[in-house]
């Protein structure tokens, strides 16, 4: 075998091991980035209602409340957990971050708790009273109610994740439908606009 026949063969052995390599780090990679999918946390806003209390209300309680509920949907737990809610009354539909410090007829009732974990299927209640005149007015649309705030964690992975939601309650359905805006994830803690 000659010298360039050699050299050919060694250049095409070469070419064809750097491409097994290159082939077999993107298989490693898309399994990773598989992994982490499918096994990192995913903390969202499970379910929304307005609901009697389970038992009699003491003096000065309502018997009606605001129940939002919050579940891991992921394989494992989500650390370092920030819960932010606010239950926000409004007489007009409002952009939630500008109007809202505007109007001086909207209120606001912010709830704030942090977790150190939560477990996957779990769900967590955040809930306010609600007097039987705000749902009253709620049901025949004097007043619009919005649940609206930002859920941040760590997954096992040490990725720092966001999720901003807000929902909007229809009075006359009984039911929380999704607003136009402020629903998004993202990587990161979370930057209020303005």
């Amino acid at each position: 075998m000659g010298f360039f026949q050699r050299l050919t063969i060694e250049k095409i052995s070469l070419a064809v091991a750097f491409f097994l390599l290159l082939a077999t780090w993107y298989q490693a990679y898309i399994a990773r980035e598989t992994m982490h999918q499918s096994l990192r946390a995913y903390i969202s806003m499970d379910s929304a209602d307005i609901r009697k209390v389970d038992r009699p209300p003491g003096p000065g309680e309502s018997e009606n409340h605001i129940d939002v509920r919050f579940e891991d949907g992921g394989a494992t737990p989500a650390y370092n957990v920030v819960l932010s809610v606010s239950f926000i009354v409004a007489t007009a539909p409002i952009l939630i971050e500008s109007t809202l410090r505007e109007d001086p007829k909207t209120t606001e009732q912010k709830v704030q708790r942090i977790h150190g974990m939560l477990s996957p299927h779990i769900p967590v209640a955040h809930y306010v009273p609600i007097s039987p005149e705000q749902l009253s007015q709620l049901q025949t649309g004097q007043r619009i109610l919005y649940v609206h705030g930002h859920v941040s964690y760590d997954d096992v992975f040490h990725d720092r994740h966001t999720r901003v939601y807000c929902f909007q309650y229809d009075g006359k359905e009984n039911v929380f439908i999704l607003c136009d805006t402020h629903n998004d994830e993202y990587e990161g803690d979370y930057q209020p606009v303005g």
